[in-house]
């Protein structure tokens, strides 16, 4: 049975950690001092293994909102992406365009470790920790 936001509201601390699950790999995990925490058990699409998604804490990540994500982290694994690694490269990929955007995007110059870039270069290389990426302006 499908908890209710009412029942999620007021699940109580046990003496050990508890799920309350939802479906789809989806469950509430409530710790002897009363954190609920959203997670979601998957197999991986690579290697079958079991792994844990975690989305949040209760009351920040509402029931309606976990099954939101719960439901894009489906959709990832059928398309055979592992929602951890997909998240981890999303983040890194945002990170990146943020930095450029800083250094190379209103054309004033950035001194950057004692080098002065401005905005009218066309292709920088910068380095992060995937590597070297070339990117095109």
């Amino acid at each position: 049975m499908k908890p209710n936001a009412k029942q999620i509201e007021t699940a109580k601390p046990k003496d050990k950690a508890y799920k309350l699950a939802d479906g789809g790999g989806l469950y509430l995990e409530i710790t002897p001092r009363g954190s609920k925490y959203w997670r979601m058990k998957y197999r991986r699409p690579t290697d079958k293994k079991e792994d844990r998604l975690a989305f949040g804490v209760y009351p920040v990540i509402f029931l309606a909102d976990a099954r939101a994500k719960r439901d894009e982290a489906k959709k990832l694994i059928a398309n055979g992406m592992i929602p951890k690694q997909y998240r981890k490269r999303y983040k890194l990929r945002h990170q990146e365009n943020l930095i450029l955007k800083l250094l190379l995007g209103n054309g004033t110059p950035v001194i950057s470790s004692g080098v002065i870039i401005t905005g009218r270069v066309y292709s920088c290389f910068v380095i992060f920790i995937s590597g070297w990426q070339k990117y095109s302006m």
